[in-house]
């Protein structure tokens, strides 16, 4: 499998993976509402939507040769059409589970995953948008 897709499955296994504490509160904000790209029509508020942003390939020195790498750039946005205070309460739910996150990803080891940014929440038509980057460096096994 290519990268992108083990990465997109690594990233919703996470949000769907039940643990104890405050790793569960993201997937309970959204009731299980987490899309790659684009919700589906007719989706009810809150969910939350990640994207791929950039891939670019990397190579580190290993003992005999280069080990491939690769770097990404991930989104997620969260839409609600609630208060403002829910919002933040889903982007500090959101932060919770993935700042320098774990993630399974099948033929590769996940380096770091790390925020780059976060747009603080705006509102347009009654709902409000939140987004987060994120910066992941994996190697391939």
């Amino acid at each position: 499998m290519a990268g992108d897709t083990v990465l997109r499955t690594g990233i919703y296994s996470k949000f769907t993976t039940k643990v104890a504490g405050s790793y569960v509160d993201f997937y309970n904000d959204l009731s299980g509402a987490l899309y790659y790209e684009q919700a589906p029509n007719g989706t009810s508020y809150p969910y939350a939507v990640f994207q791929i942003l950039s891939n670019k390939p990397d190579w580190t020195m290993g003992d005999t040769s280069p080990l491939p790498m690769e770097e990404f750039l991930i989104q997620f946005s969260i839409y609600t059409d609630e208060s403002l205070s829910a919002i933040e309460g889903y982007v500090g739910h959101l932060h919770d589970l993935y700042d320098w996150a774990s993630l399974t990803i099948s033929g590769y080891t996940l380096m770091k995953m790390q925020r780059v940014s976060s747009v603080p929440p705006t509102e347009l038509d009654d709902v409000r948008q939140a987004m987060t980057t994120y910066r992941l460096k994996m190697d391939k096994d």
